[in-house]
């Protein structure tokens, strides 16, 4: 009977080139332990009122400030998403909000036409049909 793969003990990580981070990436034992200590002593949803939710926002708020120290940016910039997916099209509309006179003018919105490739660039192929 074949059995489960078990995950890579961190040594084993820090000995090899892991790259499939489309699907997970591994944690740094001191994120795991942070995270941990928030999930058992932080039960608060930070959108609530109550004292819970209060001391959720305040650590959201400190991990915002902290990762926005250290890329350089204001917190109000740092925003965090539940995945990569959401990640990825808060970084596609982001761009297209930002340059607006690069969009396409075929009247989709944000000038995107899944259904109609883009038109090529002098001395492109043509996308395939």
């Amino acid at each position: 009977m074949p059995t489960e793969p078990t995950a890579p003990a961190p040594a084993a990580l820090a000995a090899t080139a892991y790259l499939d981070h489309a699907g997970s990436s591994p944690v740094r034992p001191e994120v795991a332990a942070a995270v941990v200590e928030v999930l058992e002593a932080v039960p608060g949803n930070p959108s609530g009122s109550h004292r819970w939710a209060r001391e959720a926002r305040r650590r959201l708020d400190d991990a915002r400030d902290t990762v926005a120290a250290l890329v350089g940016a204001e917190p109000g910039e740092v925003v965090f998403t539940s995945g990569g997916t959401e990640a990825d099209n808060l970084a596609i509309v982001g761009t297209l909000h930002a340059h607006p006179d690069k969009r396409s003018t075929n009247g989709s919105r944000y000038g995107i036409d899944p259904d109609k490739p883009p038109k090529p660039k002098a001395g492109e192929a043509p996308a395939e049909e």
